[in-house]
């Protein structure tokens, strides 16, 4: 199960974690980071920003994700 690191860059939250993904036929893992939100009122603490992490990380720990 990943947690995921949360950080900020600049203007924007982000989200890095491991995806499965597929390589010459085999299922590996690829370290990716995804643009949660926009520095914002609405998204000014990285508690704010946990539950559209835990959408994107969801189906990776339930391993219902397929690899691409």
């Amino acid at each position: 199960m990943q947690d995921g690191r949360i950080y900020r860059k600049g203007m924007a939250w982000m989200l890095q974690y491991w995806q499965p993904v597929l390589e010459n036929g085999q299922s590996t893992k690829k370290r990716v980071a995804k643009k949660l939100a926009t520095y914002s009122d609405k998204y000014r603490t990285e508690s704010s920003v946990q539950p559209l992490a835990e959408e994107i990380l969801g189906p990776i720990n339930a391993k219902t994700a397929r690899p691409e």
